[in-house]
C-alpha cells in the first residue's frame, strides 16, 4: 500500500498549529521560480484577506535573499519554516529548507506545481496528486507531457496563468465539495502511474 502519510507529516502539522492554521484553506506552491513567486504575491493579499494562508517552497534555496526582499516588499506577514519565527498574524510562509514538500502538499487545501508558468518544463506533478491534492500548473510541463494530459482530462489538475491564478484559486476554493471531488480524480490520474508514484512515496 502506499504510504500517504509522508514522514515529516507530524512537523507540518505542528507548525500549523503554531501558526493557528488548522481552520485554514492553505495553497501549497511547491517548486516555485522567481516568475511564479511574483504571480504569487501579486495575488497573496488578496488571499490574506479571505484567511487563505499560503505556503511556499522555493526550487532553489540560494535565492533566498532576493525572496525575502519580495516578502518585505508584499507588505504580507511573513515567516520561514528554518527560523521558526510562526505567530497568528502570519499569512505566508516560506519554506526554505529541504525535504518538507511532500509533508506540506498533505496538508495542503490546493497546490500548484512550479516550473510549468516560468518555462522549466514542471516539477513533479504527481506528488500532490497522490496525496488526493488537485494541482495547478502551467502550460509548460514538457518533463511529463503525459502526467500532465492525465491530470487534466481526469478534471484533477487545472491549468493556470499569470493572469488567471488569483481568480482560478479563489474559485476552486469557494467549493469545497468540488474541490473535494476534483482531488480524488487527481488521486486516481496519478495511480494509473503506479510505477512512478510508488517511487515517489519512497
Amino acid at each position: 500500500t502506499l504510504n500517504d502519510h509522508p514522514a515529516k507529516t507530524a512537523k507540518v502539522h505542528k507548525m500549523l498549529t503554531e501558526l493557528g492554521w488548522n481552520a485554514n484553506p492553505i495553497l501549497v506552491c511547491g517548486s516555485t521560480h522567481p516568475l511564479e513567486e511574483t504571480m504569487l504575491l501579486r495575488a497573496a493579499a488578496e488571499f490574506a484577506k479571505r484567511s487563505i494562508k499560503i505556503i511556499f517552497a522555493p526550487r532553489h534555496l540560494e535565492r533566498k535573499p532576493e525572496i525575502e526582499i519580495a516578502l518585505r516588499q508584499s507588505g504580507l506577514h511573513y515567516a520561514f519554516v528554518s527560523q521558526q519565527n510562526f505567530d497568528k498574524d502570519t499569512d505566508i510562509l516560506c519554506a526554505d529548507v529541504m525535504g518538507l514538500l511532500q509533508s506540506l502538499y498533505s496538508c495542503a487545501t490546493l497546490t500548484f506545481v512550479g516550473g510549468s508558468v516560468e518555462k522549466r518544463g514542471a516539477h513533479n506533478l504527481l506528488e500532490p496528486a497522490i496525496l488526493s491534492k488537485t494541482v495547478l500548473f502551467g502550460r509548460y510541463f514538457y518533463n511529463a507531457p503525459v502526467t500532465a494530459q492525465a491530470l487534466l482530462e481526469s478534471g484533477g489538475g487545472v491549468l493556470v496563468n499569470e493572469t488567471n491564478f488569483k481568480e482560478t484559486v479563489l474559485r476552486l476554493l469557494a467549493d469545497p465539495a468540488q474541490l473535494e471531488n476534483m482531488s480524488e480524480k487527481a488521486r486516481k490520474a496519478a495511480l494509473s502511474f503506479k510505477g512512478a508514484t510508488d517511487k515517489i512515496m519512497e
